[in-house]
């Protein structure tokens, strides 16, 4: 595969030039990291998780029947799940 097509990839997960160039450099061979891979995925499993609930929350407030949310108990556990996710961002 061309590297150029690696690094682009690598960049959308979010990998340095720097973890790249480690993977992608040595001796002009590919080699993997694969702690390194496997953190990237769980960081990004982890924020994949965090914008579903937030996504589920505005989309609650959107549909939601009360006039004054305030009064619909599940838009206060949407907010108060969207403050921890915001805590842990």
């Amino acid at each position: 595969m061309d590297k150029l097509k690696l690094i682009k990839l690598g960049q959308a997960a979010g990998f340095t030039l720097s973890e790249m160039e480690g993977m992608l450099n040595i001796e002009h061979r590919t080699v993997i990291d694969r702690d390194l891979l496997s953190f990237r995925a769980k960081e990004i499993d982890s924020m994949v998780s965090k914008f579903r609930l937030l996504s589920k929350g505005i989309k609650h407030v959107l549909h939601c029947s009360e006039l004054d949310h305030s009064h619909c108990e599940e838009f206060r556990e949407v907010i108060a799940r969207g403050l921890r996710i915001i805590k842990k961002l």
